[in-house]
């Protein structure tokens, strides 16, 4: 297999790793679980990296409020992404810089330059001695 081969070989199973990767992180959601905290907070598990951690009056509060906050996530749907828009993002983006990469390495035309490099003997108190 010559460079050019195992270049464009390399891309392909790159490319093939980076769309696995996405799907891996567009999973479903999991489950969400629920904690008293140390300090006696409510704990929801599930939601992303961290815990949302709210105190129990919060918690009456945003929950009160929920008809409000799905009426303005409605009203602004359009200026609003989630999570899957973000996953999409960060595949294209690692897409692209990976085609930049490649380009990058690749010869600007499909031939492929060898140059020889030819020892020439050490010269070691003025007496020559075999290449390294």
């Amino acid at each position: 297999m010559n460079p050019n081969e195992q270049l464009a070989a390399m891309a392909k199973k790159l490319a093939a790793l980076e769309a696995e990767n996405a799907a891996l992180k567009a999973a479903p959601a999991k489950v969400l679980s629920y904690k008293v905290s140390e300090k006696g907070a409510v704990s929801v598990y599930g939601m992303g990296r961290f815990p949302v951690t709210l105190y129990k009056e919060q918690w009456v509060r945003l929950l009160a409020a929920g008809k409000d906050i799905l009426a303005f996530i409605g009203a602004h749907n359009a200026e609003l992404s989630t999570k899957a828009d973000k996953v999409a993002r960060d595949a294209n983006a690692a897409s692209a810089a990976s085609a930049a990469r490649v380009a990058a390495t690749a010869p600007a035309d499909s031939t492929l330059t060898v140059s020889a490099v030819i020892p020439r003997p050490a010269v070691v108190n003025g007496k020559g001695v075999s290449a390294l």
